[in-house]
């Protein structure tokens, strides 16, 4: 009877795996024809504190209420209508803009506006965050600028910057993380940049996006894949297209109730989407699936969950829907050693387990059933990435190990 069981259970376990995400996951698309100023959103997303979302088009900034779109563009202030990032100022209630020709402070009501003229180091902005304080910091090819209440102050490679060509910058807590095309990344403290590059196990040194999640781990953007590090700056894992990723151009990065969110486009492709891993398998999700265009751009997440995807088509709003995620309990911890070699056991074990292993394309390359032991053996495996589920008292697990 109990192998009837486990039977059932292994076609539910994989109806899960490769359905869960697939089921729950909805796109709804805005464009032009919505109100939205432009299709061409490559200036990015932000999200205010009403949970108003603001787009930076080649055609000025759309803001949407839920309900109503507004456009505001040169002729009411804004420095330049070809936006390239956006930013919100929780402090002061503020949006900043950065353009191809200068930043944009907006207050609701009129622009600020700041080019090389007023001290910028460079009137192209390539990304643009605000810190805790109300300080706008802005990455370009020429170093880093500070706004501080209307005044600027640059960095660069003369102030120990490991390059001058920045190309983000995102504020966490007391810390700035700024991506370099061709230096890593560095962590400014307020007084010192730490460089961060291929010699530490970056993949490559040029870094797209930067996220810090709320463990502190690090996961850095690169065009050759992410790289995850803990707080100590230890690598701890990477996905590149070889085994997890759509491909490893990677544009913006977004973690959400425990599942990890890449975008992805390869410009010489003209081919792109977005790669979800919910701790167990990964879903790719393109215009077949409802995305409103293959080139995507930045994400941002809601108050209420939804991640919205910016494009050169478009919006899209990409909500994952409940219980994702919440089918297994998570197992990393007792499944060990972790790589493995010739086996692997599992710790806290009630009794009799059942279980099987699957490689990254959910195809099951063993399985056992009864299993009165703690030891599944792995040595006719293959070097690979595995996902390891078992059954145990009634409640489903889950852990990726690592076979070498």
């Amino acid at each position: 009877m109990k192998k009837v069981i486990f039977s059932i259970m292994s076609v539910m376990i994989m109806s899960l795996l490769f359905v869960n995400l697939n089921a729950q996951v909805t796109f709804t698309n805005y464009t032009d024809a919505d109100g939205l100023a432009n299709n061409i959103v490559y200036g990015g997303v932000c999200i205010d504190q009403n949970n108003t979302k603001w787009f930076g088009t080649e055609s000025g900034i759309s803001k949407f209420d839920g309900t109503t779109w507004t456009t505001y563009s040169s002729t009411d202030g804004l420095v330049d209508n070809s936006t390239t990032c956006i930013a919100y100022d929780n402090v002061n209630d503020k949006i900043w803009i950065g353009t191809n020709n200068g930043v944009s402070c907006f207050d609701g009501t009129s622009f600020t506006n700041y080019t090389t003229a007023e001290g910028l180091n460079d009137n192209t902005a390539q990304f643009i965050t605000v810190d805790n304080n109300g300080v706008a910091w802005v990455a370009t090819f020429g170093g880093l600028s500070k706004i501080d209440n209307g005044t600027i102050t640059n960095y660069g490679s003369a102030d120990g910057m490991s390059s001058d060509l920045t190309t983000f910058v995102t504020a966490v807590g007391d810390e700035l993380y700024i991506g370099t095309l061709n230096a890593g990344f560095m962590i400014y403290d307020g007084t010192t940049f730490q460089a961060v590059g291929t010699a530490e196990g970056l993949l490559d040194n040029y870094v797209s996006t930067i996220h810090v999640d709320d463990a502190g781990n690090i996961y850095a953007g690169s065009y050759a894949g992410l790289t995850v590090f803990d707080s100590e700056l230890t690598v701890t894992n990477t996905y590149t297209m070889e085994v997890e990723l759509f491909n490893e151009y990677v544009q913006d990065v977004v973690v959400v109730d425990g599942n990890l969110v890449v975008l992805e486009y390869a410009d010489y492709l003209s081919d792109g989407g977005v790669s979800v891993f919910d701790g167990t398998s990964w879903s790719l999700y393109t215009v077949d699936e409802g995305l409103v265009d293959a080139m995507v751009k930045e994400a941002e997440l809601d108050n209420e969950g939804n991640i919205w995807i910016t494009t050169g088509s478009g919006v899209s709003m990409m909500s994952l829907g409940a219980g994702i995620g919440s089918y297994y309990v998570n197992a990393q911890a007792s499944v060990y050693p972790n790589p493995a070699t010739d086996y692997v056991k599992i710790a806290n074990l009630e009794g009799a387990f059942s279980y099987q292993i699957t490689d990254i394309t959910g195809r099951i390359v063993d399985n056992g059933q009864d299993v009165q032991t703690n030891i599944i053996d792995v040595s006719n495996l293959p070097n690979s990435m595995y996902f390891v589920i078992y059954e145990n008292n009634g409640k489903v697990y889950s852990a990726k190990i690592l076979v070498e």
